[in-house]
């Protein structure tokens, strides 16, 4: 039996302990990497199922820009799946007007090692419709510096792109009316002190006004422009109103720059103006339209003045029957509204007229000839509440309301006339019975010089005879001696 070595011994024991050591090293590493590794696989896990669950296309290319990896989301954007789309150009699927830029952007990306942030790009869906993307990449460096391609997200903003493209349309459309609409229109502040600081105008308000844009926009269409007093509507009220999104809508006088006054009819909209509230105001000029209603105001108090003081009955007649009548009316015939009002005219008649014709008969006749269009005008007697008789001259005529059509008749007395016509009737026919009787006396002297010229000339014919007779021997004689 070998006799052992001490020394030996101890040395073998010292390196069994340190292969012990790191035997025990070597495991708390290969737990900790299994560790890190179960990590790395479930955060691996995590970014995956965040990949394929994400709503954006996330996608990577190699540096022919041949796609090497697609997410899911691709499909529903696109309509391809992520097999179809791999190893497929990413240029071949964009409209053709953004592909030779994104081509030369790809070599300088390249050369740059850069890549790029929120490019807007047209792709081509499955179905042929074109899809608007929001693309943002970054370039993919391997360990040893090499540019492998490029790695990014792609976001589909199709509808925000046409909701943008339709409010630039619409913008377009609403500068268009803006500048070409007839009425003025202002842009101005609401809320706070300087309510009615005009912010923007349409060529219509620099004409209506006389002002030039800048000077405009230099002003307060409250304290600059509008007449005091002249809008029923409190400009506290107004804004309150506006404020709360509500719509304002008066008429009101403003002033030119030359003085003079004009109405406009004013409509105010809230509205959003360079991100902040406004109030768009359009304000149509009714200056004439004004002067015309205070023209026909006018007429109508000088024509019920007209009405109202006539010395002549002035009625309304709708469907045969009286609607309406001025006060002289009731004084000609005595009696009060309450009394005539649906009466007919043949009731304010008698029973026949002086012609021994139906006063009803006539009446029905002469008021369906004014309704076709031929205006009536006749003498007539007529009969007051008592009774008593008045002759009257009258006229028909068609009028059309908004109520209908209506008779117009106006009824004058012509009582005191036609006995006065009557009286210098009867002294007319006097006269003329004193000429007749005047007329048979001369014409009777007439006889008479007739008779006496007659006798007259025979005497001075033989007076003549006679004298012619005398010289004749007076002649004789003197030549006997």
């Amino acid at each position: 039996m070998e006799e052992t070595n001490p020394i030996a011994n101890l040395k073998l024991l010292k390196e069994i302990e340190e292969l012990k050591t790191r035997n025990a090293e070597l495991e708390q590493k290969v737990v900790k990497r299994k560790k890190i590794e179960n990590e790395l696989r479930e955060q691996s896990d995590t970014i995956r199922s965040i990949v394929d669950a994400s709503h954006d296309w996330i996608w990577a290319i190699d540096m022919k820009g041949n796609h090497t990896y697609s997410n899911y989301a691709v499909e529903r954007i696109l309509g391809y799946t992520n097999t179809e789309l791999i190893g497929s150009a990413r240029v071949d699927l964009m409209h053709p007007d953004d592909r030779q830029e994104v081509m030369d952007d790809f070599t300088r990306w390249i050369a740059d090692n850069n890549g790029w942030k929120d490019q807007v790009l047209r792709w081509r869906h499955k179905n042929g419709s074109w899809r608007f993307l929001e693309s943002s990449a970054t370039p993919i460096i391997d360990a040893e510096g090499i540019h492998q391609g490029f790695r990014g997200v792609d976001r589909d903003i199709t509808e925000r792109r046409l909701t943008e493209l339709e409010l630039k349309r619409s913008e377009g459309r609403f500068k268009q009316l803006f500048e070409s609409l007839g009425d003025a229109v202002y842009v101005t502040k609401i809320g706070g002190d300087n309510t009615g600081q005009i912010l923007e105008v349409n060529p219509a308000a620099i004409r209506q006004t006389g002002y030039s844009r800048e000077e405009l926009l230099d002003m307060n269409i409250i304290h600059d422009l509008y007449i005091p007093g002249s809008s029923k509507i409190d400009f506290n009220e107004w804004d309150q109103r506006l404020m709360k999104g509500a719509s304002v809508t008066t008429t009101e006088k403003k002033r030119h720059k030359n003085g003079k006054e004009f109405w406009t009819e004013v409509i105010v909209t809230p509205i959003e103006f360079m991100g902040e509230k406004a109030g768009l105001s359009i304000n149509h000029d009714i200056t004439k339209r004004k002067k015309t209603q205070e023209s026909i105001l006018e007429n109508e108090e000088k024509f019920r003045k007209l009405y109202t003081t006539s010395n002549d009955a002035i009625l309304l007649l709708k469907d045969f029957k009286l609607v309406s009548c001025n006060p002289k009316t009731l004084e000609l015939f005595g009696c009060s509204e309450e009394l005539i009002i649906g009466y007919n005219l043949a009731n304010l008649s008698p029973e026949y007229q002086p012609n021994g014709e139906s006063s009803n008969q006539q009446l029905i006749q002469k008021i369906n000839a004014s309704l076709t269009g031929t205006p009536q005008s006749y003498e007539w007697v007529h009969k007051k509440k008592n009774g008593e008789v008045f002759y009257t001259e009258t006229t028909l005529n068609k009028m059309t309301l908004s109520s209908g059509l209506h008779i117009q008749a106006i009824i004058r007395d012509i009582t005191e006339r036609k006995y006065a016509e009557e009286e210098i009737q009867k002294y007319q026919v006097h006269l003329e019975e004193l000429v007749q009787e005047r007329t048979a006396e001369i014409e009777d002297r007439n006889n008479d010089l007739e008779r006496y010229n007659k006798l007259f000339e025979g005497r001075e014919f033989r007076i003549k005879e006679l004298r012619d007779r005398v010289k004749e021997l007076e002649r004789e004689l003197l030549v006997t001696h």
